[in-house]
């Protein structure tokens, strides 16, 4: 009987092994699981935030690209209002090089004219000379002749 309260009891001290074995395994497996939980958590959140990421970088890029695009506009029109500045130039140039033309003539034109005026003067002032030595001779030949 003795043998038996022992074997009872060394049993019972093994069921009590097994179970504190067994409750520790538990323990050790929500353990387990709750880190890999929060290890997934981490990898999710890192996950996360490298989609974040990936997403920021990509709206950054195309910020970048529609920056760039907007300074080849830019560059492109200003090479547009270039050409036509330089177009305008040159037209204004050739009008200005037609007005010089027409200057020249002009001054050739009234400078002739300059020339023609003094010599209808001097005729006029010649005339006017030869008239009053005529009428001088002219009253002279009256006077004689009365």
């Amino acid at each position: 009987r003795e043998f038996a309260r022992l074997r009872e009891a060394d049993e019972a001290k093994q069921e009590l092994r097994w179970r504190k074995i067994s409750n520790a395994e538990e323990a050790l497996a929500e353990r387990e699981q709750c880190l890999s939980t929060e290890e997934a958590a981490r990898r999710n959140a890192a996950g996360e935030r490298e989609d974040s990421q990936a997403l920021m970088l990509a709206k950054m890029k195309k910020t970048v690209e529609a920056a760039a695009e907007a300074a080849e506009d830019g560059r492109i029109q200003a090479e547009q209002r270039s050409q036509e500045c330089l177009a305008e130039r040159e037209k204004l140039l050739k009008q200005l090089h037609e007005a010089e033309i027409l200057a020249a003539r002009l001054r050739d034109e009234l400078s002739q004219l300059r020339e023609e005026n003094l010599k209808q003067l001097r005729e006029a002032s010649d005339a006017q000379r030869r008239f009053d030595l005529l009428s001088g001779d002219l009253y002279r030949a009256r006077r004689s002749a009365e």
